[in-house]
């Protein structure tokens, strides 16, 4: 159990060094401790059944809690967005992958 905890704790702690990566690009320049903060309390807001796999609530979330320092919201947003275009592009590309890989064995075993 400690062992899964300790990959699942790496896990987001990269994500959230890869969010920074990202709103730097969007020109949001944050402390770590800050992302360290807001960014899992974004994600966890995202799990809210309001919207399909929680777009909109998490960026909106993520503004507000930036917004006390001193982030601008529609940078806030536009990283927030980032994010879910690379998640949403990373999927398409591993199911693309997928598809074209089991159509490649297929053809083997037939």
């Amino acid at each position: 159990m400690v062992r899964a905890l300790s990959m699942s704790v790496t896990v987001q702690v990269a994500f959230i060094f890869l969010n920074i990566l990202l709103a730097e690009a969007c020109g949001l320049q944050l402390g770590y401790r800050v992302w360290l903060f807001a960014w899992p309390l974004a994600k966890l807001s995202a799990a809210v059944p309001i919207t399909q796999a929680g777009i909109g609530v998490r960026e909106a979330a993520l503004a507000a809690l930036l917004l006390p320092f001193g982030a601008p919201a529609v940078l806030a947003v536009a990283s927030g967005l980032a994010w879910d275009a690379v998640s949403v592009a990373g999927a398409i590309c591993g199911g693309v992958f997928s598809l074209l890989t089991g159509r490649f064995w297929q053809g083997e075993t037939a």
